[in-house]
């Protein structure tokens, strides 16, 4: 037979001569057995939880896996930057329905680091259909995922390059035939007969065979957590958006001669933490000296990418990539191309951190 007292504020059950703590205890409702969610007894006028029944998943770094049962540990697969590591934690496959009748504890370690595997997913979501409580206790580090860097400035060409508009100065030379458009001693427009010489003077129009438009922001970084019910968060740790992406550097391109022309492309923006990916660098297209411009680093699990360098040739100097966002923060915009070169672009924005939550309706308390 077994008998149940009240040992300090935790309820017992005597079984053959030893006090044990219960796993479940019932009373019968309306001639129904139901299950405890928790017990209270009155202490000195004062009524105190005595029991509470709960479900517990610690998540560790290198803990011993118990997998079963109300009390559950899980290990990490891997250890990064001294972080046991996981990613896209979803509760829905670690409370079943049975687990969900009970208030729910999940406890994060403090060496222990969850992230999301891309920005579109989610590092740590909650499940749904809880019927009792849904806590979380995160003494680690639970992180959206880190945004790619932007693309650096390119250089393009136009095929054949050409000219609009009016040449107005000097002719130096022996021309025959007839000519519409031309810029310093090379006809680009209808014309007859032979040419020698060359001309000095002023060109009025508009040149379109090499451009340096800007290249692309940094991304937005991913969230940290989405809920599908309500959660209480004691949160001594980390929870943090993904970084934003680091912006891109801009281009230059300068006319050193009549179609003849160099050029750089802008450094890639460096990724955000953790893990963004770093942006490519611009590509210099022109029929003289070209740089490119290098790829932005991607990022580590804490430490952001840096930037890549500009293409530089000569006195010009493309923009550098600028550096990733940690978590929690935006991404640095990027440098411009220089504007002393006949067209250059200027540097894009960083992208913006991802956020902690993604509350989908439920709330944080």
């Amino acid at each position: 037979m077994a008998l149940t007292e009240i040992c300090g504020l935790n309820t017992k059950v005597k079984v053959a001569g030893n006090w044990e703590a219960p796993h479940d205890i019932h009373v019968k409702l309306a001639g129904t057995w139901t299950k405890v969610k928790r017990g209270y007894s009155k202490v000195s006028g004062t009524w105190e939880q005595t029991y509470n029944r709960l479900r517990t998943i610690q998540f560790t770094k290198a803990g011993t896996p118990v997998t079963t049962g109300p009390w559950r540990v899980y290990a990490a697969a891997s250890v990064v930057e001294g972080y046991g590591l996981y990613t896209d934690i979803d509760l829905a496959t670690y409370f079943d329905t049975d687990d969900k009748y009970w208030d729910c504890t999940v406890t994060v370690d403090s060496d222990v680091a969850i992230i999301a595997s891309t920005v579109s997913t989610f590092a740590f979501q909650t499940g749904a259909s809880y019927g009792g409580t849904l806590k979380l206790v995160n003494a680690g580090k639970i992180l959206g995922r880190g945004a790619v860097g932007g693309i650096g400035g390119s250089v393009t060409t136009a095929s054949p390059a050409t000219y609009s508009g009016d040449y107005v100065g000097t002719y130096t030379g022996t021309y025959t035939g007839t000519y519409t458009r031309f810029y310093a001693g090379v006809n680009y427009g209808d014309y007859s007969g032979d040419y020698s010489g060359d001309y000095t003077g002023t060109y009025t129009g508009t040149y379109t065979g090499h451009e340096a438009p800007a290249g692309t922001a940094g991304s937005t970084g991913g969230t940290a957590i989405k809920l599908f019910s309500d959660i209480t968060v004691t949160n001594t740790g980390t929870i943090a958006g993904g970084g934003g992406g680091g912006g891109a550097g801009g281009s230059w391109n300068n006319e050193d001669a009549p179609l003849s022309t160099s050029a750089g492309g802008g450094g890639g923006g460096g990724g955000g933490a953790p893990y963004g990916v770093g942006g490519a660098g611009g590509v210099a297209s022109a029929t003289g000296s070209t740089v490119n411009g290098a790829a932005g680093a991607t990022a580590g699990l804490l430490t952001a990418g840096a930037g890549g360098q500009g293409g530089d040739v000569g006195s010009f100097d493309a923009g550098d990539g600028a550096t990733g966002g940690a978590h929690g923060a935006a991404g640095v915009a990027g440098a411009n191309g220089d504007s002393s070169a006949t067209d250059s672009s200027a540097g894009t924005a960083g992208g913006a951190a991802g956020v902690q939550y993604d509350l989908n309706g439920f709330t944080v308390s």
